[in-house]
């Protein structure tokens, strides 16, 4: 859980991916992620509400300077791919 938003010490890390935490990007509560957190996506493609493929809808995330909230891929050598790209909105 997430405790001190000032502080990564209790930052929490989601997975994406078959087997993970999230079976996509878009099952994520993103309103629930806090600075400091991390999602990694797992390769895979991934179904989005956004009706385009591999999208994904960043909506409600606020990090800060100190303390981003932190997207990234679980490998360098196969990297998720965004082929409809990434939508960020709701004061992200």
């Amino acid at each position: 859980m997430v405790g001190a938003y000032g502080s990564t010490a209790w930052a929490t890390t989601y997975t994406v991916g078959a087997g993970q935490t999230f079976a996509t990007p878009e099952l994520i509560a993103w309103s629930s992620i806090h600075p400091g957190d991390t999602i990694v996506i797992y390769p895979g493609t991934y179904p989005s509400l956004l009706g385009t493929g591999n999208s994904m809808l960043l909506s409600g995330v606020v990090g800060t300077a100190a303390n981003p909230i932190t997207v990234e891929g679980s490998s360098v050598s196969s990297p998720p791919k965004l082929d409809g790209g990434l939508l960020i909105a709701g004061g992200s």
